[in-house]
């Protein structure tokens, strides 16, 4: 804790578990108190943390500029805890725009104390309860909360209403509020009719979270008429909701009608291949729906070839994600095969689960793809063949641009990330990698970091490892090192040592290089260094998709973009690199001189020159 102390700049603390366990209380107490610029303040503990509620709130009560504050996993027993903390936010109110509190095992009176204080945050965007039981008192200062903040974009309740508890407030808040965003009631139990009602006139939700929140037929009833006539609703997440059929068809039907539900996840109920087919329907004259999620309960071979010849039939390949089997892989196939315009993402699920004749069958249907942006799988086991058939399709494939994969620990054979880092050795499209590993062997940390010097096309990689060896890591932020594309690299296992620091440098060297670029085809910047950053990165692949993503242009204007400034680098050449500093006068002459060339010939000679080709004056 001397860092506060010695350092009035810190703006940032956040204390774990295991941090509360080993230090005392005091010194969070002082670091607090040196911290009068603190901005973010994150306390998570674990289940029955040791902490001095005195010390704490001494601390607490210097921070005036707050904008951030979590308190996790720990008690609010106290009244006079909650007051302090009330205290806190009351003094905080004109800053604060995130709150979290989760699992603190508060009293209703405490929580409707520290609700009253919320009133005064008018500048609060996000607000989280989770694991904190709620009452009627507290659910009336939360639905004041919510017609009150103008600002107030999400709001998370997860677990906190139980027993058909009371939300009638909070919905009668909701058919007038002008600023809430996302609302999460992930496993609350209530009526959830006034929701639904209040989805009618409200046009400002955007995603709606009722993930595990159990309903009877005739509340699904209801929420299938609110989305007839809803105007706002972006995403809906059901999963865990033990849906049947005629819920699932209910909600079929009501989506022949919505306009403007993009997202809609009714996985993990009980739906059967006449409920899937049902919205294969009503996908017909919808196409703002764009993804359904559904886990697809026992089904004959027969239902799944009508049900397969259903989604073919109505385009609904790619838009509607089941977990497949297979008797679903030959008409999946030859929709790959007659690229299908909506098979965009393909979702294969686990790869052991199906016949390895067919997957290759399917895999070589892909090589030839030029329509699915986003391939998704996972293989707990290795099989060399699979490993071969997978490392041809990404060679060949000239669409996928996403590429996820989950594998379980290598074996002696190989393992799915070699032949991965094999085929990307020589793609040009996949821009995004994620991979979910138990671990990362020795041979495939060697391929990744053999992939990340040659590779020029990636951007972002992400990894989730539960082992990473520091001498992997080593391995891969070397390869990293050479690579001057790839602008995220995140991973949730590294260990704090010099080869995590140099993969921290090189993103921040290649995001310094990004911006710099666009700002030359922009025409911010038109110095040599930001012309030299261009060239380096033009050459990329993906460079015109970064361009895009960075500036706000589209795809097409990136591209218009880059060739106007490298257009611009050929007519100015001799300027920008310095070495004519306001304009060229040659002695008179019979012959052509350099002065009378015109921009054309200039382009024609600055093609075969390089910005770098001119040494900077040492």
């Amino acid at each position: 804790m001397w860092l506060p102390q010695q350092h009035a700049c810190v703006q940032s603390i956040c204390l774990v578990e295991s941090l509360l366990f080993k230090k005392l209380t005091v010194a969070l107490k002082v670091a607090l108190e040196s911290s009068a610029r603190l901005r973010h303040l994150t306390l998570k503990g674990g289940y029955s943390t040791p902490f001095s509620e005195r010390e704490l709130a001494d601390g607490m009560a210097t921070l005036r500029e707050l904008e951030t504050f979590e308190f996790r996993k720990l008690d609010i027993t106290s009244r006079d805890l909650a007051h302090n903390i009330a205290a806190l936010l009351r003094e905080n109110g004109r800053h604060l725009v995130n709150l979290w509190f989760e699992r603190n095992e508060i009293s209703q009176n405490n929580t409707n104390v520290i609700l009253k204080a919320v009133l005064g945050c008018h500048a609060l965007s996000e607000l989280s309860f989770d694991h904190n039981y709620l009452n009627k008192r507290n659910v009336r200062t939360l639905a004041k909360v919510v017609c009150t903040l103008p600002s107030l974009k999400k709001l998370t309740l997860r677990y906190s209403i139980s027993e058909c508890g009371p939300f009638d407030p909070v919905a009668k808040a909701l058919e007038s509020n002008t600023s809430l965003e996302e609302l999460s009631l992930k496993a609350c139990q209530m009526q959830f009719e006034l929701l639904f009602e209040a989805l009618q006139t409200n046009t400002t939700l955007k995603v709606l979270d009722l993930d595990s929140c159990t309903m009877t037929f005739g509340e699904v009833q209801h929420l299938a008429r609110a989305l007839t006539f809803n105007k706002g609703l972006r995403t809906l997440l059901l999963p865990h909701c033990s849906l049947k059929d005629a819920g699932v068809m209910e909600l079929a039907s009501a989506m022949a009608k919505n306009d403007t539900l993009e997202k809609l996840d009714v996985s993990h109920n009980w739906c059967g291949a006449r409920a899937v087919m049902s919205f294969c329907d009503s996908l017909k004259n919808n196409r703002i729906l764009r993804s359904i999620s559904f886990g697809l309960t026992a089904a004959s071979n027969q239902e799944r070839l009508e049900l397969s010849r259903r989604l073919s039939q109505k385009e609904c390949y790619g838009r509607i994600a089941l977990p497949w089997a297979d008797a679903d892989l030959t008409p999946l196939t030859i929709a790959l095969i007659a690229d299908s315009q909506s098979l965009r993402t393909l979702d294969l699920g686990d790869l052991n689960e199906f016949s390895c004749s067919l997957l290759c069958l399917l895999f070589d249907a892909l090589a030839s793809n030029t329509m699915v942006r986003v391939l998704k799988m996972e293989a707990q086991h290795y099989d060399c063949h699979l490993g071969q058939a997978l490392r041809n399709a990404l060679i060949s494939n000239r669409s996928i641009k996403d590429l996820e994969l989950e594998v379980g620990m290598s074996s002696f054979d190989g393992s799915f990330i070699c032949d991965v880092c094999k085929a990307l050795l020589v793609n040009t499209t996949v821009v995004k990698l994620t991979l979910f590993a138990t671990e990362i062997g020795l041979r495939a940390s060697k391929l990744f970091a053999q992939m990340l010097r040659q590779n020029r096309t990636l951007t972002s990689i992400t990894v989730y490892s539960k082992h990473f060896e520091t001498k992997r890591v080593e391995m891969i932020s070397r390869g990293l090192a050479e690579n001057n594309v790839v602008t995220s690299f995140v991973s949730t296992s590294l260990p704090r040592n010099r080869a995590t620091l140099r993969i921290r440098e090189v993103i921040g060297r290649n995001l310094g290089l990004l911006n710099l670029a666009a700002k030359f085809v922009m025409r911010i910047t038109l110095t040599k260094r930001s012309a030299q950053a261009f060239e380096t990165l033009r050459v990329g692949p993906s460079f015109v998709l970064q361009l895009s993503e960075v500036t706000g242009m589209s795809e097409q204007e990136a591209l218009a973009a880059v060739e106007a400034a490298n257009r611009y680098i050929h007519s100015h050449y001799l300027y920008l690199t310095g070495v004519v500093k306001f304009s060229v006068k040659c002695h008179p002459s019979t012959q052509t001189q350099v002065d009378a060339l015109n921009d054309y010939c200039w382009q024609a000679i600055a093609q075969f020159l390089r910005v770098s080709d001119v040494c900077d004056e040492r």
